[in-house]
């Protein structure tokens, strides 16, 4: 029986423990958890209070090139006085809740010269001030990145509501005035009264304020998707609040008080950017978890010229550029010194070969060697493969089709009705303010108030539910796509298995000698090569410190290995087995120490996960880039048939097999470039989060930690949101049919519009609650 999900000590999340790790996810969570403990930061854990952040895994281990920051320190320090302290904002990524900002904080606060420090987590800004020439800021950026956050440029990453709060905290107040100053009229003030026609300019220009501050704000989006033949969500209440405003204008300079409706618009745009800005906090907050790192480079570093940083897209065939350890190919370039380049996202294969001089390093390849080496670009980055598979597709924000005919045929036939029952009042009559009165009447009350909040309130429910899983959604409109997922297809490397090697002879390195297990630290610390990576990373767990060889150089032997000299002139080698190209020796002066072999294992609970989906009716498909024997030893131990999964595949080769499959009910996970295009294709896309961001901003969702069965639970979580706004539509249809009955027979007046409409939203976002609690239990 497979062991029981544990949670992770450190980021809280589910992982299938391996026999003794059962208290972390990865190397990188145990190191953090030990690095807050010994450093006097376990307060860190009391304020996280069960959130969930990110698996730290190799992020705390990496090398990363921070020479972008010194330039900034610079200018930043040139702007003040020697006596005056400096400031600037920097981006930061990983930031999660208030455990994350107050950690970042305090770290920073003990670097020496460091003033002060203001992170914000939900826009992933750092501000920072410090006194001038006496703090390192590059010493903390690395610093922090040992904890597991990265710090980035001015402008990257993170999110920014704050033009969304500003446009619901003026319109809340226009709502405010506006029923401050109707509401005497309801009370019984006569319209001849000295103050009567005060109140009224009064709340007319708060309605207005309401309509150019709030309801230009669907009004715009709504015919901008007009415009691209899309029928959008805000299509409706664009509609309801410019017939009740311009209804309202009509009665105010006519006299007629029954038409006007100035509350009921400040309100109802009041109350329809409140569900709005809920929905969209949720998928920002969402993005901004996402410890990224963006793989595809935004700037390189000529050699001709003064060498300074320039954009990506003036790279041009035939220059030469300079490359760091773990930096990404942006293109295809030849090869100055031979070198490993890990081809993983664009082939799937998880070795890493060595390029020789002269070579072809592709674009999208990792540079895995130890330090920095220098490319020939042989294209330029507008032709590259990383420049296509990272190209942002541009499609219309639309939700789901069946809603939009839903919303169609709703307009239109309140819009019939409307202009009908005008019609038969103004016949029967002849009075034309009356029979305007019904038409507007009906298209007030009749607004898609269950539209309008209570869905972006389930989807906030759903979300946050999901959330607690480990899946964290980025994209509108996802729940309604991912209902009719049928198929479920999988890239293998880095998604279906770890991506990485995992190393399955332990006991070779914990039986070194100590000044043998130091040696190998420092030959594999900071290596960005797989197999030291996961080197480093035992070691690490283990309490193992390369302080026994401060000052010993480590030379990289292209092809081969890795090497170094200690003080008592000891040559320490990592090299492969030339027995096994996967796995790697370790000498002394020529004496084997130890031979470690490592294997490319599927996610922990895979396969109890996959059978899981096939019991759910689900399709499980497999593609890899990979080669044929890796791929079908894994499809066979996950219990997939031959018929369902692919080897060697281009990433043209899986965007044609997705568009074969897909039926509008597939959703494809994929972590590298050579998924991007198969993403274009899929109905749905999720991708792990990890450090390098190819496809974070792509996909609909990311989901944390090694697990799989967040997969599991989403479909749980889909079908009690579905159940619960069957509710509310319910719901619906009924008041808006007594609602729109009383509007036809010309009962409905300003007075119980402004009383039903709220009293009609909050029963709708109590039904939501109610019934997404219940579901869930």
């Amino acid at each position: 029986m497979p062991p029981a999900n544990q949670s992770c000590e450190h980021c809280g999340n589910a992982f299938v423990p391996a026999p003794g790790k059962e208290r972390f996810c990865c190397a990188g969570c145990e190191h953090v958890y030990a690095l807050i403990r010994n450093d006097g930061l376990g307060q860190f854990y009391d304020l996280q209070a069960g959130t969930k952040t990110v698996p730290i895994e190799n992020l705390a281990f990496e090398q990363r090139d921070y020479g972008w920051l010194q330039p900034l320190v610079e200018t930043a320090e040139g702007t003040v006085n020697k006596d005056t302290p400096a400031t600037f904002e920097l981006s930061v990524s990983g930031l999660s809740c208030a455990a994350c900002v107050w950690l970042v904080q305090r770290v920073f606060e003990r670097q020496p010269g460091a003033v002060k420090a203001s992170a914000d987590a939900a826009g992933g800004r750092l501000h920072l001030t410090w006194n001038v020439g006496d703090c390192d800021l590059t010493l903390f950026a690395r610093t922090i990145q040992g904890f597991g956050y990265v710090l980035g440029a001015p402008g990257e990453g993170g999110g920014d509501d704050s033009a969304m709060i500003k446009r619901l905290g003026l319109c809340a107040a226009f709502a405010l005035n506006a029923m401050a100053f109707t509401l005497p009229r309801y009370l019984g003030m006569p319209p001849d009264f000295v103050v009567a026609g005060l109140f009224e300019m009064v709340a007319a220009a708060s309605a207005a304020l309401a309509m150019a501050v709030g309801g230009s704000y669907f009004i715009s989006r709504a015919a901008r998707a007009l415009r691209q033949g899309v029928v959008h969500i805000d299509l409706p209440i664009a509609l309801g609040v410019s017939a009740a405003f311009a209804g309202s204008m009509i009665g105010w300079i006519a006299g007629f008080a029954p038409l006007l409706y100035f509350d009921f618009v400040a309100v109802f745009i009041f109350l329809m950017l409140g569900g709005r800005w809920i929905q969209e906090r949720s998928l920002s907050r969402n993005r901004s978890r996402l410890a990224e790192g963006n793989a595809a480079p935004a700037q390189f570093r000529p050699i001709d010229g003064d060498g300074a940083l320039r954009p990506i897209a003036e790279l041009l065939a035939g220059e030469h550029y300079h490359i760091s350890p773990g930096g990404i190919v942006p293109v295809a370039s030849t090869v100055a010194r031979e070198a490993p380049f890990g081809l993983g996202w664009i082939s799937g294969e998880a070795e890493a070969p060595t390029i020789p001089v002269g070579g072809i390093a592709p674009s999208g390849s990792l540079y895995l060697g130890a330090t920095d080496t220098t490319l020939l670009a042989r294209e330029p980055w507008q032709l590259s493969l990383l420049a296509r598979l990272t190209r942002q597709t541009s499609t219309a924000e639309q939700d789901d089709p069946r809603l939009a005919k839903i919303i169609t045929t709703y307009i239109v036939i309140v819009i019939i009705l409307g202009c009908v029952g005008a019609a038969l009042w103004l016949a029967s009559t002849g009075d034309w303010t009356r029979a305007l009165q019904v038409a507007i009447s009906l298209f007030v009350i009749s607004c898609p108030c269950a539209i309008g909040v209570a869905l972006p309130l389930a989807d906030r429910i759903a979300a946050a539910r999901a959330s607690h899983c480990g899946a964290y959604l980025q994209r509108r409109g996802f729940w309604s796509r991912f209902a009719r997922i049928r198929k479920v297809i999988f890239d293998k490397t880095g998604t279906l298995t770890e991506g990485r090697p995992r190393l399955i002879t332990p006991a070779e390195l914990t039986s070194l000698r100590p000044q043998a297990a130091a040696a190998l630290l420092r030959l594999t610390s900071g290596n960005p090569h797989p197999i030291s990576r996961a080197l480093a990373e035992e070691l690490s767990r283990i309490g193992t410190t390369s302080d026994a060889f401060p000052l010993c150089e480590v030379e990289e032997i292209p092809g081969h290995g890795l090497s170094m000299r200690d003080p008592e002139d000891k040559v320490w080698r990592l090299e492969k087995d030339g027995r096994a190209l996967s796995d790697a020796v370790f000498l002394c002066c020529d004496e084997r120490l130890a031979t470690f072999k490592f294997r490319d294992s599927t996610r922990p609970g895979a396969a109890a996960e996959i059978t899981k989906l096939h019991k759910d009716g689900l399709d499980v498909y497999l593609m890899s880039g990979d080669r044929r024997t890796k791929v079908a030893a894994i499809a066979s131990q996950l219990g997939i048939p031959e018929s369902h999964w692919r080897a060697r595949m281009s990433p043209d080769d899986k965007a044609q097999w997705v568009r074969q499959l897909d039926n509008n009910d597939t959703l494809y996970l994929g972590d590298g470039a050579n998924d991007s295009l198969a993403f274009d294709a899929a109905t749905c896309t999720a991708t792990p989060a990890g450090e390098l961001a190819l496809l974070h901003d792509k996909a609909d969702l990311y989901f944390l930690g090694r697990s799989l069965s967040w997969l599991g639970h989403l479909h749980q979580i889909g079908r009690c949101r579905r159940r619960a706004i069957r509710t509310v539509i319910a719901f619906t249809i009924l008041y808006n049919t007594a609602a729109g009955a009383a509007a036809l027979s010309g009962m409905m007046n300003p007075l119980l519009a402004a009383i039903l409409m709220p009293l009609s939203s909050a029963l709708t976002i109590a039904l939501i609650g109610i019934s997404m609690r219940r579901r869930a239990k």
